[in-house]
């Protein structure tokens, strides 16, 4: 075990910790929560940039106070019901459950950072490297990394790839 086997399995244990003391729940909602609200931010900012934000001059920091603005507000909102519906799942009396389904989804969040880390550094030659090399970890996390890009859409691996 090498250090980049030590930075790996810190890396799925503190997602794990993470996930039991927040909860399956809580987890998932923080999850979906983020999703929204940036789909909100980009859906509406050019709404609201015009409307709400006109006293800013330039149309580009109009727009991006407006995503910036919405995604705030959407997050906090949604923070709020998360935390209504955690304390629901713990009132029922199903907090242990929820916990070990959190150690089981931040397992799995660990993994999947991991191996998008390890197609990252597949593209970057990294895996070269003897420190790779030497790991007994990264290998194995290298073909559910390129599984994970293989399912990002061309045009936005197009755009990453121009950047």
């Amino acid at each position: 075990m090498n250090e980049l086997d030590i930075v790996i399995s810190v890396l799925v244990v503190v997602s794990a910790l993470i996930g039991v003391f927040r909860g399956f729940v809580r987890e998932v909602l923080s999850v979906m929560s983020w999703a929204l609200a940036a789909f909100l931010a980009w859906t509406y900012k050019d709404v609201l940039g015009p409307q709400v934000l006109g006293f800013i001059d330039t149309p580009r920091v109009q727009i991006l106070a407006a995503a910036a603005l919405i995604f705030v507000v959407a997050l906090v909102l949604a923070t709020i019901i998360s935390y209504l519906i955690h304390k629901l799942v713990d009132a029922a009396g199903l907090g242990a459950l929820d916990r070990v389904l959190g150690l089981g989804f931040g397992v799995l969040r660990g993994g999947l950072i991991v191996a998008a880390l390890a197609y990252v550094a597949s593209t970057m030659a990294l895996t070269k490297e003897a420190l790779w090399k030497e790991s007994t970890l990264a290998a194995q996390f290298q073909p559910m990394g390129q599984f994970l890009a293989d399912l990002v859409p061309a045009d936005i691996e197009r755009s990453i790839a121009s950047r």
